[in-house]
C-alpha cells in the first residue's frame, strides 16, 4: 500500500491495518486499534479500493476517528465528481484526488479539500516536504492569489473547462449515469455467465473485477487486444490472490457505450473458442 510506503520512507509511525480484499473492514477492530492507540493522531483510507471496486464506509470509519480525536483523510481520487460526496457528514477532514479522474480532465494537477482550521494548525508542524507542504500552499493562495510554485497553465484551463462542464451536468445527473453505466456492465457480465469477486452490495459502482474463467483457452491478451483493436479497453486485475480483469464505468460514457462493448467482448470469446456460457469449475 502506497500510504505504508510514504510513512516508511518519512520514518513516521504506523499501524497497518489489513482486513481480506473482498470484506470490508471490521469497526469493531479499527475502534479497538483507536481505543487501544490513542496516540494515533490521523487515519487514512481509500474510498473506493480501486484493484477490486469495494466501496468503504467511510462515514462510520469518520466518526470513530473523530470520537478518538483523530484527524480522518480519505483518497478520494476514483470517487470525487463521480459519487456523491458530502464531507461533512461522511466525517472527512481532508480528501484528495486528481483532475484526470472524476473530472475527465488532464492530467498533471491534484487537489486537497480539507478543514481550513487544521490547514491553519499544521503551520506548527516539522516540515517534511518543500513543494508539497499543503499549509504553504494555502498561505500562497491567501496573501498572493497565486499558487506556491510555477502552475501547469494549460492543465489548470482544461481543469476549470471540466468544472464548468461537471455543473453543466450536475452531480445526481452524473451520477445516475455512472450508475446505469454500472448496471449495463453487471447486465452484460451477467448473460455472459461472468463472475466477480465482490459483493454487489459492497461495491462502489464504479468498477466490476471479473474473475478469469476456467477455460484451457482464455487469455486476457488476446481478447484485451481484440476489444482494443475495435476501440474498447479492459483491464488488467490487481489482485494476488486471484487472476481477474477490471471493467470500469468511469468517464464520458453511457450505457450505450457498454452495450456495444459487450457485442465486440462476445465476438472475442467466440473467436478465440471460449466457451459461453462462460465456465468455472467452482
Amino acid at each position: 500500500m502506497r500510504a505504508v510506503e510514504i510513512c516508511e520512507h518519512y520514518n513516521l509511525p504506523f499501524i497497518n491495518f489489513k482486513c481480506p480484499i473482498d470484506e470490508l473492514p471490521d469497526l469493531d477492530k479499527v475502534e479497538q486499534i483507536l481505543k487501544e492507540n490513542q496516540d494515533i493522531a490521523l487515519v487514512y483510507t481509500t474510498h473506493n479500493e480501486t484493484g477490486t471496486g469495494i466501496l468503504n464506509p467511510i462515514k462510520e470509519i469518520g466518526f470513530l476517528v473523530h470520537k478518538y480525536s483523530a484527524v480522518f483523510i480519505v483518497d478520494t481520487i476514483s470517487t470525487y465528481a463521480m459519487k456523491p460526496i458530502d464531507i461533512e457528514k461522511d466525517n472527512i477532514d481532508f480528501c484528495m484526488a486528481s483532475a484526470q479522474k472524476g473530472l475527465m480532465a488532464m492530467t498533471g494537477l491534484s487537489f486537497v479539500i480539507g478543514n481550513t482550521e487544521l490547514i491553519k494548525k499544521s503551520a506548527a508542524y516539522p516540515k517534511r516536504s518543500y513543494y508539497c507542504n499543503l499549509y504553504m500552499q494555502y498561505h500562497f493562495f491567501e496573501t498572493t492569489g497565486q499558487m506556491h510554485f510555477t502552475p501547469p497553465v494549460q492543465t489548470i484551463y482544461a481543469a476549470r473547462q471540466a468544472l464548468d462542464e461537471y455543473f453543466r451536468e450536475g452531480e445526481e445527473s452524473k451520477w445516475k449515469r455512472h450508475s446505469e453505466v454500472f448496471e449495463a456492465i453487471h447486465a452484460g457480465l451477467d448473460k455472459l455467465g461472468f463472475k466477480d469477486i465482490i459483493r454487489r452490495d459492497l461495491q462502489a459502482g464504479l468498477g466490476v473485477t471479473v474473475k478469469y474463467p476456467d477455460d484451457e483457452n482464455w487469455s486476457f491478451e488476446k481478447i484485451h487486444d481484440y476489444c482494443y483493436e475495435r476501440g474498447f479497453t479492459i483491464y488488467p486485475g490487481k489482485t494476488s490472490a486471484q487472476n481477474t480483469f477490471r471493467l470500469c464505468a468511469l468517464g464520458a460514457i453511457t450505457k450505450d457505450d457498454i452495450e456495444d462493448f459487450f457485442v465486440v467482448l462476445y465476438e472475442a470469446l467466440k473467436v478465440n473458442n471460449i466457451k459461453i456460457p462462460i465456465h468455472y469449475d467452482a
